[in-house]
């Protein structure tokens, strides 16, 4: 008994210590991430980068946690921040990794409701001084996410002085506390919504104009309710309006990423909705946030009037736009914060099939007119499910084959091919050129160019090249510019003109370099004096071009700074492209489309990977003349090249002397010499055979052919 007593006495020992120890290491660790990062700062102030650089790796390689990370953050001036994310590099991937542990730590604490519930309590109480340190403290730390703690005060009739205390509370959190009370006045608690209007018209947000209006407007409404909201609208936006034209004017505007809407510090990684009773947020990624207003303003529309087209499409676009957005970014990196969002991807494109082909339609044109290329593109796919093949006046998809953008042309032109469609002679011939043309990338690189002057655009469309996969898309307005880089980040390169009426420069670049989502994003500055530029900006951005840009330039040194920046294995965009056009091209029906104008193309496909190589040697075996045999008979001679490979190119070399009736002596010599060689793999004989089968070869020389390959079945055993 003794000894079991001094042997669990010994095991406690042993196991406080072991805690202690492991407790201490943890202190340690943190401290040792503290001492080094606060050594990098001071490093960093005294302009020795170097060694400030390795007093940041070794803070990293501490691994500190998310919580300590956050620590670091609340220690550490904005502006250390910035700098380290200007200067590009490792220092940028050290501050984004610390950042993204502290993002995480800060949000778990933004919403934590045991930090959340006693301040709330202070902020309903009666002591003044109390309630005002309370609201400052849910105003700083907490935000949107103190709202659903406040909801049961503003809704509960018999407590007045404490709904006085709570909307105090919401206009002291102030922009933030915004959207969670716009969901608040689709409550079934009268209380509530009266609260939450007062609340709203104290804040100020244009933001809340379409919900109240719609309260003011609601037929049986209550009357007190009606007079808030009306009050309230004329306050924040000194005119009254339309619910419905102001739902339909704010869905616009959240798709174009309208900065009056959207100011910097809006964008958060949750949406608010109103469901049962409660008031609950819903994560998102943030550059998803947008759409999800746009998408509320939208179906606000619809709550309105049920029958209003204008808001179908609206809610079309967003469908569309979000599911290119996942699309892009999961296809240029599986493991982003898009990730957990794959099965949505094939929700929102069974949901926007209910849209039908008319709104689609009007989507896709909208989205052109608006410059959202992705999102047309995406459009072009879903009209492809819905559209009548012979009956496409009209259509975009017809309309998409002269467009200035090869994304449209090529995305209508492959499901025009797969729908089978009625086409003018015309129509054929530019599907067979737009595929041809997009069979042969090998890369899409997106370039995104601010010029406020006139001619930008006309510049983008001369620097957008179809052989190197290069898209420029311009912009003359600075703040439409930088929320489209929020709302499509999947980006390669950015060019600006530093010469902006409202802009600096380093507020540009400072804005590229906090959002995460361009992390990877070349930068290019324009200017009238590279030298003095490069002074100021040099190790802040990749490139310069003196002004006056010209295509030329602007393609040099988009060139220049991707230079040595290889495609990653995830970026399957441009390969992507390429397999659905050959494939598109290699399904066409002959009789009515002229395969063979895409020959010279299709030939120079056939030398690269089996995914692209094999439908566009197929291709070429259904339209191709005499003239492409030498390419094939190259390809299968070629021992390294893919077996599936050459087993096509000897099919398309047999189908292409059948249909001439004419023999080429180079292809019947190749064919017969693999034919006969045992030493390859029967698959490639039987389609060498195959293809000599279906040339125009003589009788003797079939007869001859059959003697070589004479095979005489035996049921003796070897040995």
């Amino acid at each position: 008994m003794e000894a079991r007593s001094m042997l669990t006495g010994f095991v406690r020992s042993l196991f406080a210590y072991s805690a202690a120890a492991f407790l201490s290491a943890g202190l340690l660790q943190a401290q040792d991430a503290q001492e080094s990062f606060q050594k990098g700062v001071r490093l960093l102030q005294q302009s020795k980068d170097a060694e400030a650089l390795e007093a940041f790796r070794e803070a990293l390689n501490a691994d500190p946690s998310n919580e300590e990370a956050f620590e670091l953050w609340k220690q550490t001036e904005q502006r250390i921040w910035t700098a380290m994310l200007m200067k590009r590099g490792e220092y940028e991937k050290i501050a984004r990794a610390l950042l993204r542990r502290a993002t995480i730590a800060r949000q778990a604490r933004s919403s934590d409701e045991a930090l959340i519930a006693p301040l709330v309590e202070k902020a309903l109480g009666d002591d003044a001084s109390a309630r005002r340190a309370a609201n400052f403290k849910l105003a700083s730390d907490h935000g949107e996410f103190a709202v659903p703690f406040l909801v049961e005060a503003l809704g509960n009739v018999d407590e007045g002085t404490r709904q006085d205390y709570a909307i105090l509370a919401c206009e002291a959190i102030g922009r933030h506390a915004t959207l969670p009370l716009i969901q608040c006045l689709q409550s079934s608690n009268k209380t509530l919504r009266l609260n939450a209007a007062l609340a709203l018209s104290y804040i100020g947000d244009t933001r809340a104009v379409p919900g109240l209006l719609r309260l003011a407007q609601a037929e049986g409404e209550d009357v007190g309710v009606r007079e808030v909201a009306s009050r309230a609208v004329a306050k924040i936006s000194g005119k009254s309006g339309s619910a419905l034209e102001s739902y339909l004017a704010y869905s616009k505007d959240y798709l174009s990423g309208n900065p009056l809407l959207l100011r910097e510090g809006d964008i958060s990684n949750v949406v608010w909705s109103f469901k049962d009773g409660e008031l609950k947020s819903r994560p998102v990624p943030t550059s998803l946030f947008a759409l999800e207003l746009a998408k509320d303003s939208a179906y606000g529309a619809l709550q309105v009037d049920p029958n209003n087209e204008e808001a179908l499409v609206c809610l079309a676009q967003v469908y569309l736009a979000q599911q290119s957005i996942v699309h892009d970014t999961l296809a240029k990196d599986p493991d982003s914060d898009m990730a957990e969002m794959g099965d949505s991807v094939k929700e929102l494109g069974i949901t926007v099939l209910a849209a039908g082909p008319k709104v689609i339609r009007k989507a896709v044109n909208a989205s052109t007119s608006a410059g959202m290329w992705s999102t047309a593109v995406r459009g072009m796919h879903v009209l492809a499910e819905l559209e009548d093949s012979q009956q496409l006046d009209g259509s975009p998809l017809v309309e998409g084959l002269k467009s200035p953008d090869k994304r449209i042309r090529t995305a209508s032109s492959v499901a025009l091919s797969k729908m089978g469609a009625k086409l003018s002679v015309k129509q054929a011939q530019d599907v067979v050129r737009n595929l041809a043309r997009a069979s042969l990338e090998r890369s899409v690189r997106i370039v995104r160019y601010l010029d406020e002057s006139a001619s930008s655009q006309a510049l983008a469309k001369e620097a957008s090249s179809d052989s190197t996969g290069t898209i420029v898309e311009a912009s003359s307005k600075t703040a439409k510019f930088l929320a489209d880089l929020r709302l499509f980040p999947n980006v390669d390169v950015i060019v600006f003109n530093e010469n902006l009426k409202n802009y600096k420069a380093s507020e540009i670049i400072r804005y590229i370099k906090q959002t995460s989502a361009l992390a990877n994003a070349k930068i290019v500055v324009v200017s009238n004096d590279v030298e003095k530029a490069q002074d100021r900006l040099g190790d802040k951005v990749d490139g310069f071009v003196a002004a006056p840009v010209t295509a030329k330039k602007l393609k040099a040194c988009v060139g220049k700074v991707l230079e040595g920046v290889e495609l990653s294995e995830k970026d399957k965009r441009s390969n992507k492209t390429a397999v659905q056009a050959v494939e598109a091209l290699s399904s066409l029906d002959t009789k009515r489309f002229n395969i063979s104008e895409a020959s010279a193309e299709l030939s120079k496909v056939a030398k690269r990977g089996a995914a692209v190589a094999i439908p566009a040697i197929r291709a070429l075996g259904r339209s191709a003349g005499n003239d492409m045999i030498p390419t094939l008979i190259e390809i299968l001679k070629r021992s390294e090249t893919a077996a599936s490979v050459r087993i096509a190119a000897a099919s398309a070399i047999g189908s292409i002397m059948g249909r001439s009736g004419k023999l080429s002596s180079d292809a019947l010599a190749a064919l017969k010499s693999l034919a006969i060689d045992m030493e390859q793999s029967s698959e490639i004989r039987a389609a060498a055979v195959a293809a000599l089968g279906k040339s125009p070869i003589s009788a003797s020389e079939r007869a001859e052919l059959l003697r070589k390959l004479r095979v005489d079945p035996s049921t003796e055993l070897d040995g």
